[in-house]
């Protein structure tokens, strides 16, 4: 399933007086550091190979991203929140859509090794935490939308008891999401939303 939340955007929303030449390159540099973690994982992703493969200078990289923390960073702040096509029908619907589609975007190489790279690298760079922190408040925010036509939503606290089993088997047992355990998921967060 295609994971209707969010998906890889190049925009740099901060940027729009930088040359576009310059635009241009930063988003090609992106889309390549993708490719090679869809290929290789977090491993894969240095400024050597990203070099090569690119086809721009390492002083180039380092002059943006000083690591590939830092790239890896800039990739996961432009991948952004969407609205599905078809609204749900309640709560319970918005809540399996999220946790499925959540799964679904952990099954992208490139996205599971962007994510395991700052997941490995937030617990000793304050700036790759702020990101991680960054973007959950965004995906709750996103989340929190698809429930407003309830009067519902969850807080940050609850949302971690949503993505928390989905980032455990994703990260930690390195398993499959199955129906059981999206079906607990849901229940219990909508039982949590209920009360």
């Amino acid at each position: 399933m295609p994971d209707p939340f969010s998906r890889w955007s190049d925009q740099d929303h901060g940027a729009d007086d930088e040359d576009p030449r310059v635009q241009r390159t930063r988003q090609h540099v992106l889309q390549t550091a993708r490719a090679l973690l869809a290929e290789g994982g977090p491993a894969a992703l240095t400024h050597t190979a990203l070099s090569a493969r690119a086809r721009v200078s390492r002083q180039t990289l380092y002059r943006y991203w000083p690591t590939p923390e830092n790239l890896v960073a800039d990739m996961v702040r432009r991948r952004v929140a969407t609205v599905p096509e078809e609204p749900a029908a309640d709560v319970e619907a918005v809540v399996r859509d999220y946790v499925r589609s959540l799964a679904a975007a952990f099954t992208d190489r490139s996205v599971h090794g962007a994510y395991a790279m700052l997941i490995a690298t937030a617990a000793t760079d304050e700036d790759v935490a702020a990101v991680l922190r960054d973007v959950i408040e965004q995906r709750r925010v996103a989340l929190n939308d698809q429930l407003a036509p309830w009067g519902c939503s969850v807080s940050a606290a609850q949302f971690a008891l949503v993505v928390g089993p989905v980032v455990h088997l994703a990260f930690v047992a390195h398993s499959p999401l199955g129906d059981d355990v999206v079906d607990m998921v849901v229940r219990d967060a909508v039982r949590r939303l209920a009360g």
